[in-house]
C-alpha cells in the first residue's frame, strides 16, 4: 500500500491597511513600497498613491511604532498611521534654483 502525504503550510497571514502621507507621485510610492518590503516580518507591501493607502502582510504582528520609526529612517516626508486618522500634512511645494518650476514631490518627479 503506497500513501501520498501532502505538508500544508498553516502560516496565518494578517493584513493590515494603514494611512501614508506624504506620498505626492508614483516615485514617492515605489520607495514607500520598497521601504516595507525589505521591512523584517512583512511578506507583502502594496502601496496606492491614489488612496493613499498601504496594505501590509505579515506573518506576524508588527508594531505600528516600529513601522513608523522605518519611515522616519528613510528620512522622506513619509509618515504612517492608523487607517481612518486624519492626517493635517499637505505636501508644500519646493523651489528648485537649478531647476526650471516647483516641485511638489520631495523626488523632484
Amino acid at each position: 500500500m503506497q500513501f501520498k502525504i501532502t505538508v500544508i503550510n498553516y502560516n496565518l497571514i494578517m493584513k493590515h491597511t494603514y494611512t501614508i502621507s506624504g506620498m505626492t507621485c508614483n516615485g514617492c510610492r515605489a520607495h514607500v513600497e520598497h521601504t516595507f518590503s525589505n521591512f523584517k516580518g512583512i511578506s507583502n507591501a502594496t502601496v496606492s498613491l491614489e488612496n493613499a493607502e498601504a496594505v501590509l502582510e505579515m506573518e506576524t504582528e508588527v508594531p505600528l511604532k516600529k513601522l513608523q520609526a522605518a519611515m522616519k529612517a528613510e528620512g522622506g516626508p513619509y509618515s504612517i498611521h492608523e487607517l481612518g486618522t486624519a492626517i493635517d500634512e499637505v505636501a508644500e511645494p519646493k523651489k528648485v534654483e537649478d531647476g526650471n518650476g516647483v516641485f511638489y514631490c520631495p523626488m523632484h518627479c
